[in-house]
């Protein structure tokens, strides 16, 4: 939209409902806690978003807003003028939700996003409650796991020589700390980074008494006990200052296609529900004030926990999450005076219970078995869903296979869509129950495709679950030995 024009059917601003100032458990520790205008506002970030993006991409995360779109920070270096160009334009034009984690290019993505965001405030361009930055903890690896092999802080999984991994409270209050001094902020969410490897690591398999392998049960408790610790901690940081807003996980959850070590998704894949579960405990041992200053905006605010983010993979050729079908015991019955629970989707599963989901790679899949090995052959892992020349049979096959479902509804004007690339994200981002998309913007000429992609009208619903729908039917056509499995 051109500067300054709002959209009519909405106010531009809503009203800031009245600072909660209720004591908490635990003090602001002035030196490093949030101060107002140091976080993110749901006024904030809906004036910044208002004049930018369609309305239909504005999206709410609890009471804050955020663009359909995100800026992934993973393979972002602090020393790439192009990538700071890349991160500056995504923000002037509208995307306003930040990722990264410590272990994206040695802490060097968040010290990059720190400087950028710096630089904006200063030139007054933004205000820092405009912008949400989520940042995450558990992976150890790079100048940190140096600092830590002669003296491993406690619970700590050794994935391999090069990555560990531990999400003990006072690693991640550690990892936090660091995390806002590259960061130049205190980030507004926090997420644990892949909790769920405990379940295939050496620590957790072989954790039973006189290290005995643990059975599947055994194993599961473990791991909820563990995240119920973290959970408690980063409660507790949110009371005291250190996280803006909101905790979570970016995890392979249940309905995800592939665990997180790229294997089918049958016992690693955390379950949401559990999650909540947990979340709810969590906020009980902390006895920490869940209210926040904007509840009015955040229609889940009773919840009484602040498990409010999830991060999954998500693109048209991995869309578990879209059309795998989990039970969900709570959702209302489709026949009027029926019991509750029914069949829905991971995303649904996920936006009834208030969980802002992030999808991330929407155009690097893990490609079936037997279909496009890698990169045309190339040894690459992912397959890439971009533009090339020669376009090779598949990719031409899913790009038939979406207009195709786009053509069922004539009001759909996707002539902007002129790429994979463009349709890849569009769809992603328009999964029904999906928060935002996170898209790798490393170069400045990506941002178009996020320009066009914000600009352009939400899709139905049941129209985008057809594009997904065909998309897995070609698939299923291409490489039927993962139509059971699927």
């Amino acid at each position: 939209l051109p500067p300054g024009r709002t959209h009519p059917s909405r106010p531009a601003c809503l009203p800031l409902p009245a600072r909660n100032t209720s004591p908490t458990t635990n003090p602001r520790q002035p030196e490093l806690a949030c101060s107002d205008g140091a976080m993110a506002t749901g006024r904030g970030t809906l004036a910044f978003l208002d004049t930018l993006v369609h309305a239909s991409n504005i999206r709410s995360m609890g009471a804050l807003r955020v663009s359909g779109v995100g800026f992934g920070g993973y393979r972002i270096e602090e020393a790439n003028p192009v990538h700071s160009e890349a991160l500056e334009r995504s923000v002037l034009s509208g995307v306003n939700l930040i990722d990264t984690s410590p272990s994206y290019g040695n802490g060097g993505s968040e010290r990059l996003i720190g400087s950028v965001l710096e630089e904006l405030l200063n030139k007054d361009k933004i205000s820092r409650e405009n912008v949400v930055v989520c940042t995450k903890v558990g992976y150890i690896e790079g100048s940190e796991l140096e600092t830590v092999k002669d003296n491993p802080p406690p619970e700590c999984l050794k994935l391999s020589d090069d990555s560990w991994h531990c999400i003990h409270p006072d690693f991640i209050r550690r990892q936090i700390r660091g995390s806002i001094e590259r960061l130049k902020t205190v980030p507004d969410v926090v997420l644990l980074h892949s909790p769920e490897f405990f379940m295939t690591s050496a620590e957790g398999v072989m954790g039973g008494p006189g290290g005995q392998k643990r059975s599947i049960e055994e194993l599961h408790e473990a791991f909820y006990e563990r995240v119920e610790r973290a959970f408690v901690c980063m409660e507790e940081m949110i009371s005291e200052g250190l996280i803006g807003h909101y905790y979570g996980s970016s995890s392979s959850l249940q309905g995800c296609d592939y665990s997180v070590t790229g294997r089918p998704n049958f016992f690693e894949g955390p379950s949401l529900r559990k999650l909540l579960q947990t979340a709810e405990k969590a906020a009980s041992t902390a006895s920490t004030n869940a209210s926040c200053e904007n509840n009015e905006w955040d229609s889940h605010s009773a919840i009484g926990h602040r498990m409010r983010v999830m991060q999954i993979p998500l693109n048209i050729v991995e869309s578990g999450p879209v059309l795998q079908q989990l039970f969900d015991p709570d959702a209302p019955s489709e026949v009027e005076g029926g019991e509750k629970g029914r069949f829905v989707s991971a995303l649904e599963v996920a936006h009834s219970k208030g969980i802002c989901v992030l999808g991330n790679r929407p155009v690097n899949a893990i490609p079936p078995e037997g279909i496009g090995a890698g990169d045309w052959g190339r040894g690459e892992t992912f397959w890439k869903l971009v533009d090339k020349k020669p376009i090779s049979p598949e990719l031409a096959l899913i790009r038939d296979a979406i207009l195709s479902s786009l053509h069922l509804d004539e009001t759909v004007d996707y002539g902007n869509m002129t790429s994979h690339q463009r349709l890849a994200l569009w769809l992603a981002s328009n999964a029904n129950g999906i928060g935002a998309e996170l898209c790798g913007c490393r170069d400045p000429k990506y941002v178009e495709d996020v320009q066009t992609v914000l600009s352009t009208p939400r899709l139905r619903a049941d129209i985008c679950k057809d594009a997904f729908a065909s998309v897995r039917n070609q698939l299923i056509l291409l490489s039927p030995k993962h139509a059971e499995l699927w």
